[in-house]
């Protein structure tokens, strides 16, 4: 079997007859769609935006997670992701603290009831998760996050040589 670099670049993707046919439009609209669709639900049931859910996710998750950990993971704007740790901070969701092994870092710190909160969140999600992948059998969903994760890895590895 020949790997994609063994190929000559152009000959991988299927051929592209408009912008609705790139791989980058693709993964937009469906990334979109989803954003709608859960963003809408988050908000009403728990008064959060999906990135502040994001946020609250990933440092429950770590328990004790550096900013800027947080914002390479998450690829946001340094501005857009300090208002929502503000905001976060204020509601007691997470708290900050200064870096040990820096100073001039922040940590951020899951609080009992930003866990309690990221539970219900959690759980309300996988919910949401289940009814998204629906139209797909056990082995297709597994095949699209393997090939997501491989993606988003290349991806990554592109970005990282760029910076």
């Amino acid at each position: 079997m020949k790997r994609n670099s063994d190929k000559k670049l152009g000959n991988i993707h299927p051929p592209v007859k408009s912008i609705r046919d790139l791989l980058s439009f693709k993964v937009a609209r469906f990334s979109a769609l989803n954003q709608r669709l859960g963003g809408s639900l988050i908000k009403e049931v728990f008064d959060l935006s999906l990135n502040d859910w994001r946020i609250l996710g990933l440092v429950a998750s770590n328990k004790i997670l550096p900013f800027k950990a947080l914002q390479s993971i998450l690829y946001m704007d340094k501005g857009q992701l300090s208002r929502s740790v503000k905001f976060l901070v204020q509601r007691d969701y997470i708290r900050t603290e200064i870096s040990k092994g820096d100073a001039r870092a922040v940590d951020l710190i899951v609080t009992s009831s930003g866990k309690k909160l990221n539970n219900e969140i959690l759980h309300f999600s996988k919910n949401r998760n289940d009814i998204a992948v629906d139209c797909l059998t056990k082995q297709e969903c597994e095949a699209f996050f393997l090939t997501l994760k491989k993606v988003t890895d290349h991806s990554e590895k592109i970005w990282n040589k760029m910076q």
